[in-house]
């Protein structure tokens, strides 16, 4: 590459295999001519030290830190809608259209212009796949890597210093702030909006939560984590994910699923990743009406084992401290990587931090760079995306306005597909406490712009140790797996007064707090669904028989243009400068999107979402077969049943990343909404029989079910009209159901039993028993404790096991649908 011609270069990747793609397949009129060894690409961007400047918004945390950074305000009222429309331009582009406008954005933002000029001499082979966690010692890089290449690192590192500089350049320029005539003064008060400050725990205490109104806290030790972490991606071309668990209202509940804030992050950042070659990975497995608990307990199953940085944002349904210890400490204990703990308890981030070097902080709102909205007329003198943000007291009805908080569209007309349901104007949820996509794009750029400057600082130290120490950048300042251990080790033998975690003795099991548990569960959005399904654990039976999610796609692929997803024209549209080009669908639409015919209120929720004390006295568990109810060993082996069913879960691959495709059913009455979050599980009854489960590795001696013990009669279809076990097929003797007629104490049937078998050997609890052993942790999750064996542990031995479980005795009426098992 030279230093005046600049391909525009699709896929700027330094992956060994296909670094970047060839400038030939470009538009550029004039064919690059190659990349010297003496001159390094530049690019056309305004304040190309724009990267060095905002090194101001990095600033020590004031002494008077006095709050917890998870305070939270009260909860808002409803709203009530209010007749008034907000609609969306929905002109019809054209190439030549979508061309000039690219050639505008280069004109004015730059280009990506890198690409390896050498590609046919490296490495074909994936040489850092064999070593843990990609760690390539410095020495072992093969001769031709690109790590190694001076010339090739050098123009890479300037192209990477270029477009994060453009990218916090177009994010400030979308609020309003452009850089432009701004003096040293003016630039750190711009530089407040996205401001990290770095506290220090033993000298400040707490952070103060004045510090939440702008990019949040860090501690300085976390950053140079996060730093690390950046440098481990690009250095070794691996992969870099970032998980959300939360609420309603972090999930983006009443917005489109890529209005949420984790899709607008990955939306900003991941033209920027592809071009330095790492692959980002954004996932919002956040659910409405839940905390994280039901997550948390298979954190490195559900939410997934290769994760680097997790969001916890539940803050209006989780608020006991227990909780959220166990939400950080599963994060760190289930997967392969400690990831980077953002958001929670900052008592609990703080012990974390101090007793087992976890990496934490908490982002902020970014409201402190947004102007006041003061009217209908003065706001359209403000930049769109900062528009209704902010209101006063006596204008806050503005920004409370559903139906400009809101911007949504259920369904766009489409000449191949007919929704055979009734498609609504906008999707529920559009309720007072769940923010409109304007707060959740600004959450989106606060998120986007930690990582920007982590890059930032990953960038210069690159380039300033490799500058007098050369090629590759030494081990130490991106390896990752003692760095890794350290802190999982430490977690594992945090002793039990640190945190909160243990005040959760008399729910599950204390060990859980150092041990990671394995799960299933067809609860989504998860992690690679259809290795974490219970579907996947399930035995069949001797015909055959797997329950499977009978619901279909009712199309697949790309949906068609959006406009709700749209901006005006005349806004800054940051991913299409990073992207250097805008990406429409060419097709009118003159349909409305925006006037909120319908907002709806789901009336009682609030009261709900009050986190409820469900406190027990101190007892002992009755836990499997040592506990002395009755228990026996069956002489013949257990037979799987054909009466469970899969229920509630959506169709697709309901990952929670931007680009799945889940929850197109023709039963949807909202298409185009996206959301992944549903409460799905494997529902059965007395007529059932054996549902029956291999779990694999059992090693420390735990088991954990979740079980919904509310669902009606009508929802097991598969038992419909049955009036045996299997519809006749009987395996077992004196196993059968008692008479169908029964009384209810307390929501279950007096002659209720429970049976659980653990590689054959049957427990089987009365009604009473199996209340007893049930524990409500939260408002909503019910969990039993099948197994808590700490000899098993101690012999160091893992194997697999069969976990079986059935009711007796109460026909159809005990509808109970297995949501989760946990196991480690």
């Amino acid at each position: 590459v030279t230093d005046t011609e600049q391909p525009n270069v699709v896929d700027a990747s330094p992956d060994p295999t296909n670094v970047l793609e060839d400038p030939k397949k470009d538009s550029t009129p004039e064919e690059p001519k190659g990349v010297t060894d003496t001159e390094q690409p530049k690019e056309d961007s305004p304040g190309e030290n724009a990267a060095k400047d905002d090194k101001d918004s990095t600033v020590e945390a004031p002494a008077d830190v006095t709050k917890t950074a998870n305070e939270s305000a009260e909860e808002p009222k409803e709203d009530k809608p209010v007749e008034e429309e907000n609609t969306p331009t929905n002109d019809e582009t054209t190439p030549k259209d979508d061309e000039a406008k690219k050639e505008e954005l280069i004109a004015k933002w730059g280009k990506w212009g890198f690409w390896d000029g050498a590609e046919e001499i490296r490495p074909k082979e994936d040489y850092c796949g064999k070593y843990p966690n990609r760690d390539i010692s410095e020495n072992d890089f093969p001769e031709d890597a690109w790590q190694t290449d001076a010339v090739y690192v050098n123009h890479y590192l300037d192209a990477a210093a270029n477009i994060v500089s453009r990218a916090m350049e177009a994010i400030y320029e979308e609020y309003g702030h452009t850089r432009e005539g701004l003096d040293a003064h003016g630039r750190v008060e711009r530089a407040k909006m996205f401001a990290i400050h770095m506290v220090d725990f033993e000298k400040d205490g707490l952070p103060n939560i004045d510090l939440l109104e702008g990019g949040g806290w860090t501690t300085k030790k976390s950053f140079e984590g996060l730093v690390r972490r950046l440098l481990h991606a690009m250095m070794t071309n691996d992969t870099f994910t970032v998980v959300l668990g939360g609420h309603s209202a972090a999930a983006g509940h009443g917005n489109h699923f890529h209005q949420s804030y984790m899709m607008q992050f990955h939306k900003v950042l991941e033209p920027i990743f592809n071009r330095l070659g790492v692959k980002l990975i954004t996932r919002n497995i956040a659910q409405g009406g839940l905390g994280t608990l039901q997550g948390a307990l298979g954190s490195g199953s559900i939410y997934g084992n290769e994760v680097d940085v997790i969001v916890w944002d539940s803050s209006m349904t989780e608020k006991n401290a227990a909780h959220i210890d166990l939400f950080e400490r599963q994060a760190i204990l289930g997967g392969n990587r400690a990831p980077f703990l953002l958001g929670g308890d900052a008592n609990i981030m703080k012990a974390l931090h101090e007793n087992a070097d976890a990496d934490v902080g908490q982002f902020g709102s970014g409201l402190i760079g947004i102007a006041e909205t003061i009217d209908e007329e003065q706001v359209n003198t403000l930049p769109w995306a900062a528009q209704y943000l902010k209101c006063n007291a006596q204008n806050n009805d503005l920004c409370r306005n559903p139906n400009i908080r809101f911007r949504t569209k259920c369904w766009v007309d489409r000449p191949d597909v007919t929704p055979p349901t009734n498609q609504r104007a906008h999707p529920k949820g559009q309720v007072g406490w769940h923010p409109g996509f304007r707060s959740h794009q600004l959450t989106g750029r606060v998120l986007a712009f930690t990582i920007l400057k982590a890059l930032q600082d990953a960038i210069n130290v690159w380039s300033e140790v490799t500058i007098t120490g050369g090629h590759p950048l030494p081990d130490e300042y991106w390896h990752v797996t003692d760095y890794y251990k350290n802190i999982i080790e430490k977690t594992r033998n945090l002793d039990p007064s640190v945190g909160s975690c243990h005040d959760m003795r008399n729910d599950i099991p204390e060990r859980v707090c150092s041990i990671a548990l394995k799960g299933r569960t067809e609860y989504t959005p998860r992690a690679n669904p259809d290795e974490t399904s219970l579907t996947s654990i399930i035995k069949p039976t001797p015909d055959g028989y797997i329950p499977k999610n009978e619901d279909e796609l009712l199309y697949d692929g790309e949906d068609v243009r959006n406009p709700a997803l749209e901006i005006p024209e005349d806004a800054i549209d940051v991913h299409a400068i990073l992207l250097n080009r805008r990406k429409l669908e060419n097709l009118k639409v003159v349909e409305d999107v925006s006037t909120a015919e319908e907002v709806h209120f789901n009336n009682g929720y609030m009261g709900k979402i009050e986190n409820r004390s469900f406190a027990r006295p101190e007892s002992t568990m009755l836990r499997g077969p040592t506990n002395g109810i009755v228990s026996r060993t069956l002489e013949e082996s257990i037979v799987p049943g054909n009466g469970w069913e899969v229920n509630g879960v959506p169709p697709g691959n309901c990952d929670g990343t931007y680009s799945a495709i889940c929850g197109r059913s023709k039963k949807s009455d909202c298409l185009l909404y996206g959301h992944m979050d549903n409460r799905g599980g494997i529902i059965g009854n007395a007529y059932s029989g054996w549902l029956v489960m291999n779990l694999k590795d059992l090693k420390e001696g735990i088991i954990i079910i979740k079980i919904e013990t509310w669902h009606k009669p009508e929802e097991s279809l598969r038992t419909n009209g049955w009036t045996e076990v299997n519809n006749g097929q009987r395996y077992l003797e004196g196993y059968g159901t008692t008479d169908d007629t029964h009384r209810r104490l307390e929501g279950l049937p007096d002659t209720l039993f429970f049976d659980f078998a653990i590689d054959g050997k049957v427990t089987s609890w009365n009604k009473d028993e199996f209340e007893e052993n049930r524990r409500i942790p939260q408002r909503v999750p019910e969990v039993w404790t099948l197994l808590d064996d700490s000899e098993m542990a101690k012999k160091g031995e893992s194997k697999d096991v069969e976990l079986a479980i059935r009711m007796r005795g109460c026909a159809r009426d005990c509808s109970f649908q297995v949501t989760h098992v946990y196991w480690a």
